[in-house]
């Protein structure tokens, strides 16, 4: 498990298969040494130009039928309806950016995926990866056991190379629906598309708000001890440096925090080791500014003594990650990124030029965050917490920010331009980094902030859509 005290530069860097686990504490960082490679981790060597290349895919996205077969032979029992694994048929591989899946089918029509990370070769995997492989697959089958979302069946998995197909693996049932990215969007099909696009969030919200029974003290990433799968622990987690077509990859660890205010704190800690203080009076007038909005964000947030504050939550909770039918049903309290592109990922609209557009301008996208809101609110019949969904867009922002310094500026420029002339943004950042707070003016702008932080029940806006 995690080490309590970590190093104050939490980096692992990986070529290829390392030993020793960052989570056992067994590395080499209690001697002020990390893993660590030939090659710089922020070198060149990624992005888009990695996608085809066989550094990064070595032989996952080779693996052949008769392999595949002979592994679903060795988990037929587990398979539904135990069909014979000599019926079974590679019907297609896809490959996303981190991994390969093989869908095959029997006979009696019976599907099931055989998923392959990228990274799942002797040059690549290490132990971070076989721990998120493990620990995925374990919550997939908690979710599974613990509520009724219809999340694939989790059927075996494993996060070594000795097995029948010489790759690490999660099988899993076969989820059939459309893209939820193509019916939101869609002008075509029998069911209109509005209608489509409330089903769609009301459906959502009923699934999230099954996740209010899997309730933890502390923020992280579940860690499982052993086949005890009922009762995961919370430990520090390891995340990449840079997402993308990497092959030479970088993890940081993001330590286990029992409380958003401590969170915070560490992610301006690691901040401050990095860039070292703000240089210019517009950059530090704009980190002056963010720490008063994370203390107001802090305080208007709170939440009442002894409350479980943290439930689980999809990393990558968007649209295109979700499967419907043609009629928008499908299977956080946070909504999901496809309704906050007014705030997503570089935290202002409209967007500079080559960055990511939204579809949908902020009215649009505030219409669908409360309609999904007041669907949160019904589905969980009432509970409090669903007060902080209709502005998660913000608070997840606001968290982004502390993590990625480079973020921090949109994000204060966004806030301000809600709360003041557009125009004077820039000037009210760098005055306050030349002078700092005259007379009054932080108390007045931390009460502007303690307003504009605070939740607000879905029950006080008028019904959307439905």
């Amino acid at each position: 498990m995690a080490p309590d005290q970590p190093a104050e530069e939490d980096l692992l860097v990986f070529a290829g298969g390392v030993e020793g686990s960052p989570s056992d504490g067994s590395s080499s960082q209690s001697s002020g040494v990390i893993f660590t490679t030939a090659l710089d981790y922020e070198s060149p060597e990624f992005g888009s130009e990695n996608r085809d290349r066989y550094e990064y895919w070595g032989p996952t996205r080779e693996i052949s039928e008769a392999a595949l077969v002979s592994l679903l032979q060795k988990h037929s029992s587990a398979i539904h309806g135990r069909a014979l694994c000599g019926e079974w048929t590679l019907l297609t591989r896809k490959s996303g950016t981190y991994s390969s899946a093989y869908i095959l089918e029997a006979g009696h029509g019976t599907k099931v995926v055989v998923r392959v990370p990228a990274s799942g070769w002797r040059m690549r995997w290490n132990k971070i990866d076989a721990e998120t492989l493990r620990t995925t697959a374990q919550t997939m089958r908690l979710i599974g056991e613990r509520t009724s979302i219809p999340l694939p069946q989790t059927l075996a998995w494993d996060d070594s190379m000795e097995n029948e197909i010489g790759a690490p693996y999660t099988l899993i049932t076969h989820p059939e629906g459309i893209n939820a990215c193509r019916t939101w969007h869609s002008d075509k099909g029998p069911t209109p598309k509005e209608t489509r696009r409330q089903n769609l969030l009301r459906t959502l919200a009923q699934a999230v708000s099954e996740l209010r029974v899997l309730r933890f003290s502390k923020g992280g990433n579940l860690w499982f001890e052993g086949e005890r799968e009922d009762v995961p622990v919370v430990v520090d987690r390891w995340a990449l440096r840079a997402d993308g077509w990497i092959i030479l990859r970088a993890f940081k660890r993001i330590r286990a925090y029992r409380s958003v205010k401590e969170k915070l704190k560490e992610d301006v800690r690691r901040q401050m080791i990095k860039k070292g203080h703000p240089a210019t009076p517009e950059t530090r007038g704009i980190a002056v500014v963010f720490k008063l909005m994370m203390k107001a964000f802090v305080e208007a947030t709170e939440l009442p003594p002894s409350t479980p504050a943290f439930v689980l939550v999809h990393p990558d909770f968007d649209i295109q990650n979700l499967l419907t039918d043609e009629a928008g049903t499908s299977p956080a309290s946070s909504t999901g990124m496809a309704l906050a592109g007014d705030w997503y990922p570089h935290f202002q609209f409209p967007p500079a030029p080559g960055m990511y557009k939204a579809k949908g301008g902020p009215e649009d996208l505030d219409k669908y965050r409360k309609d999904y809101a007041k669907y949160l609110h019904e589905a969980s019949d009432g509970a409090f917490e669903t007060c902080f969904t209709t502005k998660s867009h913000i608070y997840r922002a606001l968290l982004s920010s502390s993590m990625k310094g480079w973020t921090a500026s949109q994000f204060v420029y966004n806030v301000l331009a809600d709360i003041m002339d557009e125009q004077q943004r820039q000037a009210f950042a760098t005055a306050i980094g030349e002078r700092g707070f005259v007379e009054g003016e932080e108390e007045a702008l931390r009460d502007v902030l303690l307003q504009y932080f605070a939740p607000v029940s879905p029950t006080e806006f008028a019904d959307g859509h439905g």
